[in-house]
């Protein structure tokens, strides 16, 4: 247990409330409140973009050289970290990122992923990277498909197996379930994403945690896509009191004071779709698909029915719809 990782998202994750506009003061109050504080790792943004075009997109959106030359001069006893979908990168401009002193590289595994993707994987490794393989919407597999993946994986050279509950929709039964898959395979070091719509990012992180995870991502205030994140000052102050591993949780908290009040007008409003979307495992994507509804109980029925016209009955009893 003392082995935790906990990496904070807040300049990548929490890019997706203000369009990844954080200024370089920002920047550097953020980072200057996570490192030494007992975060492991700085997720500084994504290099060259999500996985989907976003206008006006900012520096941690793309994390352009510039900008990863200043994160590196701040980040002095975390790991600077980056993550990447494959598809927007050429397999050389990871050297690049290996000489402006990228530490950590989160290779994007979606549930489409190619022969292409898996070689960033290997080539990462090659260039002595160490390489987290997160699997994205890892809701969406059964268990015995997350073991299988997960020894793919592996071969190609990934240090860190990372289930990420992207659309937010996990409970910690079900996320027991597929770790106890991969860490009964596979020997591995194990990580966790959690979103919050179900209001459960804590709980399925403890479950992760349970059952052999020591890699947890969080982001300051729950700062994230959708209806969050972990938060890292919390999930801290957990583990913390827990005498798990030690944290400097008023530094912690000073830095999510600072961004409370730097983005306060929109800072992570709850919004009850997500709560929606959790709960039928459906993505930011399929939102769009779902559209505009005047009321919450018009946005529900439309989601479930969404929801049982894509999926095969055996997930549908995972909603309690079968």
């Amino acid at each position: 247990m003392k082995d935790v990782n906990l990496i904070d998202v807040t300049l990548r994750d929490g890019g997706y409330k203000n369009n990844f506009n954080y200024s370089y003061n920002d920047v550097e109050r953020i980072i200057n409140g996570l490192d030494g504080s007992g975060v492991t790792h700085i997720e500084v943004g994504y290099r060259n973009g999500s996985f989907k075009p976003i206008p006006n997109i900012g520096i941690t959106g793309t994390c352009p050289d510039h900008y990863l030359t200043f994160c590196r001069k701040l980040i002095q006893q975390a790991k600077l970290t980056v993550i990447l979908h494959p598809k927007n990168l050429q397999l050389h401009e990871l050297e690049v990122l290996k000489d402006l002193g990228v530490d950590t590289l989160r290779i994007c595994i979606g549930p489409s992923y190619t022969d292409r993707d898996l070689s960033f994987i290997s080539y990462a490794k090659q260039l002595q990277f160490e390489v987290s393989a997160n699997i994205t919407r890892s809701s969406q597999y059964a268990a015995q498909q997350i073991g299988d993946l997960a020894g793919k994986l592996l071969e190609y050279g990934a240090d860190i197996i990372y289930l990420a509950d992207s659309n937010g929709g996990m409970t910690p039964q079900q996320v027991r379930e597929l770790f106890l898959e991969v860490s009964g395979r596979h020997t591995a070091k194990l990580g966790f994403h959690a979103h919050d719509n179900l209001f459960l990012a804590q709980a399925n992180s403890i479950a992760a945690l349970e059952c052999g995870a020591n890699f947890l991502d969080a982001s300051l205030l729950g700062f994230g896509k959708g209806s969050g994140n972990l938060r890292t000052e919390g999930f801290a102050s957990y583990l913390h009191s827990q005498g798990i591993k030690d944290f400097d949780v008023c530094k912690l908290l000073e830095t999510a004071e600072f961004l409370k009040n730097s983005f306060s007008n929109e800072s992570n409003p709850l919004l009850l779709k997500d709560v929606i979307l959790g709960l039928f495992n459906l993505s930011q994507d399929d939102s769009v698909a779902l559209g505009n509804f005047q009321t919450i109980k018009q946005y529900y029925s439309a989601a479930r029915n969404y929801y049982l016209n894509r999926n095969s009955n055996s997930l549908k009893k995972c909603v309690g719809l079968g």
